[in-house]
């Protein structure tokens, strides 16, 4: 009779080719990787919507969310400030910007709904300059076109019968524009004067002495506003 084994008899022990062993590892290792990728994915594409669904909800309330009160009405136009230069010509402020034609108000403004002022300082010292303050308010009850060119108006500063200066001495020294000014608006402009006699487009090197000066600003021959200074050492 053939010997029979026991329930405690061991089996041989299987032994995996090498080769098997690192490719099962590899495997393990490939299938470890792709799951990490896929949730890195998976989070880059949830906060890349998010972002998406943000922005989107800010660009809605800004577009349909109007800054201001409702009945709020624009500006008729800049009023910008420019420098003086002491004997250079080019000493005029940038003019208001000019409306587009598309919204034209169907008259241009009348010399009775117009309304100038010009403010500055009381007193002036040597070396120092002088912003005059233009202003045209529209007082009447409808908007209208305001030109505004050597041709419609004039800021000149004198000294009794003495002309001084004017924006009219050359071009670009005063405002050249046409704006659309609502009722009940008010354009502005500045203009630095520097203390300096003007001839044409020249400007005088030697300061002006002490004494009186008056700005007076005068548009289409009709309304006029005045300012007095007085120049100091």
């Amino acid at each position: 009779m053939e010997p029979t084994h026991g329930a405690g008899d061991e089996r041989p022990v299987e032994h995996v080719p090498i080769t098997v062993y690192w490719q099962r590892r590899a495997v393990v290792g490939l299938l470890v990787v792709a799951l990490v990728a896929a949730l890195a994915f998976a989070v880059t594409s949830w906060r890349q919507r998010a972002a998406a669904a943000g922005a989107e909800a800010v660009l809605t309330t800004a577009v349909g969310t109007p800054s201001g009160s409702a009945g709020a009405a624009p500006a008729p136009g800049a009023s910008p400030t420019g420098s003086a230069t002491p004997g250079s010509a080019d000493t005029a402020s940038t003019a208001p910007v000019s409306a587009t034609t598309d919204d034209a108000p169907a008259v241009t403004c009348d010399v009775a709904q117009l309304v100038l002022r010009v403010s500055g300082p009381a007193r002036v010292a040597a070396g120092a300059q002088a912003n005059l303050v233009v202003t045209f308010t529209n007082v009447g009850a409808d908007e209208c076109w305001l030109p505004l060119s050597p041709e419609t108006f004039e800021l000149a500063i004198t000294s009794g019968s003495d002309r001084i200066w004017a924006s009219s001495d050359c071009a670009g020294w005063g405002p050249e524009s046409v704006t659309a000014v609502g009722a009940g608006q008010t354009l502005e402009w500045t203009k630095v004067w520097d203390r300096h006699r003007s001839t044409k487009c020249k400007v005088s090197a030697d300061d002006l002495l002490p004494g009186t000066y008056v700005a007076t600003a005068t548009w289409r021959g009709g309304p006029s506003a005045r300012h007095v200074m007085t120049l100091t050492w």
